[in-house]
């Protein structure tokens, strides 16, 4: 429910002594246990020391399966691989829980598992062909693990929400894969929310944000998410029209912006520049409008202040540790405790 360190690292993976506030944290305070599970390599971005500052109690990723052949390019693994574990964790106990799984095989190099390649690899020859494949790969893992869930927990009393983190170019405004792009092809994700309070089929059509997912779905639990410390709200609730919702595109010096209303800015510190879309009327951002530093208004240096505003008030420090640290989590990974681009070391024991 909170807007990330705008920094080009993942200092959030740095083990902390204390829980960030996330909708882990925050069930764990009412009887839920928790686990997130994950077909990606661990060590990637030190992933288990950011799963453990969230406070979830169980961590699993691509060194705890077993199957090396399952595993596709350097990152990911076949989804299917994590159903069975996830199955037998929830079998485990009769309280309530909060399971995350974090899937990657849409990701760069796009290798589509060979038993779902029927067809071939030529079939296959270019990225976006692999891509596309893979979303409807991605889809037979969801149809297939809602199948399985309904077998070992009541989905009458489930909230099933389906979100992503990023999407992916391939040649829109001439640029590739989702760093550095600012644009909707990368910026804009689904989200899909099945719930047993919600009794009808309703599309949000203002713009919301990943940072809404946590607050909504506490919201609809009962929690009082007004005494929460959210950036984000519940996308159910009434939204306020005038309300700015800032990205960026991680990398540093990189494009940033915010949406407001049918209006998204864009600001590239490198060319000192603002494009503005409409939204609405122009969804492939192909007509913006350009603000410069020789504009005969102030707009740029107004939108530019707002915008390099937020990155500063977003930007975590590390702590101030001194030789860089190791903390065991999760039984079998040393995790660093103190640097911007924190390691994960899986050991075995």
């Amino acid at each position: 429910g909170l807007y990330p360190s705008t920094s080009q690292d993942y200092i959030e993976a740095a083990v902390q002594e204390k829980n960030y506030q996330s909708i882990a944290t925050i069930l764990k305070t009412a009887g839920y246990r928790t686990a997130f599970f994950q077909s990606a390599e661990g060590a990637f971005e030190a992933r288990p020391g950011l799963v453990y500052n969230l406070g979830f109690d169980k961590f699993f990723s691509r060194e705890n399966i077993a199957d090396v052949n399952s595993h596709l390019g350097y990152l990911a693994a076949d989804e299917f691989q994590l159903i069975e574990p996830v199955c037998k964790w929830i079998k485990q106990s009769d309280r309530p829980f909060l399971l995350t799984i974090l899937t990657s095989a849409t990701h760069d190099p796009y290798e589509i598992p060979a038993w779902y390649d029927n067809i071939g690899e030529n079939k296959y020859a270019e990225p976006v062909q692999r891509y596309r494949k893979l979303i409807e790969y991605t889809d037979s893992f969801l149809a297939e693990l809602h199948k399985r869930l309904r077998k070992v927990t009541n989905m009458n009393k489930t909230i099933f929400c389906v979100v992503s983190d990023h999407g992916e170019a391939f040649g829109q405004h001439d640029r590739y894969g989702h760093a550095r792009i600012p644009h909707d092809e990368a910026t804009r994700i689904f989200w899909f929310l099945k719930s047993p309070g919600l009794t009808f089929r309703h599309k949000i059509n203002s713009t919301v944000s990943s940072i809404d997912v946590a607050p909504t779905i506490l919201n609809i639990l009962g929690f009082d998410i007004a005494a929460g410390n959210f950036d984000g709200t519940d996308a159910l609730g009434k939204l306020p029209a005038d309300r700015l919702l800032f990205f960026t595109t991680w990398m540093d010096n990189g494009p940033a912006g915010f949406i407001t209303g049918r209006q998204k800015f864009i600001y590239d510190p490198t060319n000192e520049l603002v494009s503005v879309f409409d939204i609405l009327k122009d969804p492939a951002e192909t007509a913006g409008r350009f603000l410069t530093k020789n504009s005969s208004d102030n707009d740029m240096e107004n939108i530019a202040a707002q915008v390099q505003q937020w990155q500063n008030r977003m930007l975590i420090e590390p702590p101030q540790n001194g030789k860089e640290k190791y903390q065991r989590i999760f039984d079998n990974w040393l995790c660093q405790t103190n640097s911007r681009k924190p390691k994960a070391i899986y050991d075995k024991q």
